[in-house]
Protein backbone atom coordinates (compact mmCIF):
# COMPACT_ATOMS: atom_id res chain seq x y z
CA UNK A 1 0.00 0.00 0.00
CA UNK A 2 1.26 3.13 -0.80
CA UNK A 3 1.16 5.81 1.63
CA UNK A 4 2.29 9.23 -0.86
CA UNK A 5 -0.39 11.44 -1.27
CA UNK A 6 -2.70 9.84 1.25
CA UNK A 7 -4.54 11.87 3.23
CA UNK A 8 -6.31 11.53 6.65
CA UNK A 9 -10.00 11.99 7.03
CA UNK A 10 -10.98 12.26 10.42
CA UNK A 11 -9.91 13.92 13.77
CA UNK A 12 -6.92 15.65 14.88
CA UNK A 13 -4.69 15.35 11.61
CA UNK A 14 -8.01 15.69 9.55
CA UNK A 15 -6.63 17.04 6.34
CA UNK A 16 -3.22 16.16 6.76
CA UNK A 17 -0.60 13.70 4.42
CA UNK A 18 -0.36 10.55 6.04
CA UNK A 19 3.68 11.01 5.48
CA UNK A 20 3.17 14.33 7.91
CA UNK A 21 1.50 12.30 10.85
CA UNK A 22 3.57 12.11 13.82
CA UNK A 23 4.61 8.64 14.45
CA UNK A 24 3.47 8.13 18.01
CA UNK A 25 0.08 8.80 16.36
CA UNK A 26 0.73 6.20 13.94
CA UNK A 27 1.51 3.62 16.32
CA UNK A 28 -1.15 4.92 19.00
CA UNK A 29 -3.35 3.91 15.95
CA UNK A 30 -2.26 0.50 15.43
CA UNK A 31 -2.33 -0.35 19.00
CA UNK A 32 -5.61 1.06 18.90
CA UNK A 33 -7.44 -0.27 15.74
CA UNK A 34 -7.76 3.10 14.87
CA UNK A 35 -10.71 2.48 11.92
CA UNK A 36 -10.99 6.43 10.96
CA UNK A 37 -10.76 6.15 7.13
CA UNK A 38 -7.78 7.35 5.09
CA UNK A 39 -8.38 8.69 1.18
CA UNK A 40 -5.05 6.97 -0.91
CA UNK A 41 -3.88 8.34 -3.76
CA UNK A 42 -5.55 5.67 -5.95
CA UNK A 43 -8.84 7.11 -5.04
CA UNK A 44 -9.46 4.22 -2.50
CA UNK A 45 -9.81 4.44 1.15
CA UNK A 46 -8.43 2.33 4.25
CA UNK A 47 -8.88 2.12 8.06
CA UNK A 48 -5.80 3.92 9.11
CA UNK A 49 -4.42 1.04 11.13
CA UNK A 50 -4.06 -0.33 8.13
CA UNK A 51 -2.42 2.27 6.69
CA UNK A 52 0.27 3.47 9.51
CA UNK A 53 1.96 0.01 9.54
CA UNK A 54 2.95 1.01 5.75
CA UNK A 55 3.86 4.48 6.33
CA UNK A 56 6.08 3.26 9.33
CA UNK A 57 7.85 0.78 7.03
CA UNK A 58 8.04 3.75 4.29
CA UNK A 59 10.19 5.71 6.60
CA UNK A 60 12.55 2.66 8.04
CA UNK A 61 10.51 2.24 11.20
CA UNK A 62 10.58 -1.05 13.07
CA UNK A 63 7.15 -2.39 14.03
CA UNK A 64 7.77 -3.67 17.69
CA UNK A 65 6.41 -6.80 18.50
CA UNK A 66 5.70 -5.12 21.86
CA UNK A 67 5.63 -1.25 23.30
CA UNK A 68 6.87 -0.22 26.53
CA UNK A 69 5.39 2.56 27.99
CA UNK A 70 7.48 5.65 29.76
CA UNK A 71 6.11 4.67 33.54
CA UNK A 72 7.86 0.96 32.70
CA UNK A 73 10.79 2.25 31.88
CA UNK A 74 11.08 4.26 35.62
CA UNK A 75 10.10 1.39 37.72
CA UNK A 76 12.48 -0.63 36.19
CA UNK A 77 15.54 1.83 36.19
CA UNK A 78 14.26 2.36 39.84
CA UNK A 79 14.35 -1.20 40.54
CA UNK A 80 16.03 -3.70 38.74
CA UNK A 81 18.09 -1.85 36.98
CA UNK A 82 21.17 -4.52 38.25
CA UNK A 83 19.66 -6.94 36.57
CA UNK A 84 19.60 -4.72 32.90
CA UNK A 85 23.36 -4.51 33.77
CA UNK A 86 24.10 -8.60 34.42
CA UNK A 87 22.04 -10.01 31.55
CA UNK A 88 21.98 -7.28 28.31
CA UNK A 89 23.39 -7.97 25.33
CA UNK A 90 26.79 -5.88 24.04
CA UNK A 91 25.28 -2.36 23.68
CA UNK A 92 21.80 -3.07 24.60
CA UNK A 93 20.44 -0.09 25.76
CA UNK A 94 17.47 -0.10 29.15
CA UNK A 95 14.39 0.58 26.83
CA UNK A 96 15.44 -2.13 24.18
CA UNK A 97 16.38 -4.84 26.71
CA UNK A 98 12.97 -4.07 28.06
CA UNK A 99 11.48 -5.02 24.64
CA UNK A 100 13.08 -7.79 24.59
CA UNK A 101 12.42 -9.27 28.00
CA UNK A 102 9.13 -8.24 27.74
CA UNK A 103 8.27 -10.30 24.34
CA UNK A 104 9.73 -13.71 26.26
CA UNK A 105 7.21 -12.61 29.59
CA UNK A 106 4.67 -12.08 26.96
CA UNK A 107 5.68 -15.49 25.08
CA UNK A 108 4.22 -17.24 28.63
CA UNK A 109 0.63 -15.21 28.85
CA UNK A 110 -1.21 -18.91 28.61
CA UNK A 111 0.77 -20.52 31.60
CA UNK A 112 -1.41 -21.53 34.23
CA UNK A 113 0.24 -19.03 36.88
CA UNK A 114 -0.27 -15.82 34.75
CA UNK A 115 -2.75 -13.76 36.50
CA UNK A 116 -5.58 -11.64 34.05
CA UNK A 117 -7.58 -8.80 34.79
CA UNK A 118 -10.04 -6.88 32.54
CA UNK A 119 -9.70 -2.93 32.41
CA UNK A 120 -10.48 -1.98 28.84
CA UNK A 121 -8.47 -4.95 27.76
CA UNK A 122 -7.35 -7.85 29.00
CA UNK A 123 -4.12 -6.89 31.62
CA UNK A 124 -1.84 -9.91 32.32
CA UNK A 125 0.97 -9.71 35.46
CA UNK A 126 3.60 -12.54 34.27
CA UNK A 127 6.48 -12.89 36.88
CA UNK A 128 9.60 -14.00 34.15
CA UNK A 129 13.02 -13.65 35.37
CA UNK A 130 12.68 -12.26 38.45
CA UNK A 131 10.07 -9.47 37.50
CA UNK A 132 6.76 -9.24 37.37
CA UNK A 133 5.64 -7.75 33.88
CA UNK A 134 2.16 -5.85 33.22
CA UNK A 135 1.29 -6.05 29.90
CA UNK A 136 -2.37 -5.00 28.44
CA UNK A 137 -2.92 -7.11 25.63
CA UNK A 138 -3.59 -4.70 22.58
CA UNK A 139 -3.16 -4.54 18.71
CA UNK A 140 0.47 -4.63 19.88
CA UNK A 141 1.24 -5.14 23.95
CA UNK A 142 2.03 -3.04 25.80
CA UNK A 143 4.27 -3.13 29.36
CA UNK A 144 2.42 -0.99 31.51
CA UNK A 145 4.83 -1.60 34.51
CA UNK A 146 7.16 -3.83 36.04
CA UNK A 147 7.38 -4.57 39.51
Amino acid sequence: MKTHNAVVGFGKYQGTLVTRVPLGYLKWAIANHCSGQVALADGSSARMFEVAPHEMQRRGERLAGIEVSAHAVDRLSDRHLDKWRLTREKEEGLYSWMQRKGLEAWSRKMLPDVQVTESQGLIFRIEYDGIVWVIEDLEIPVVKTVF
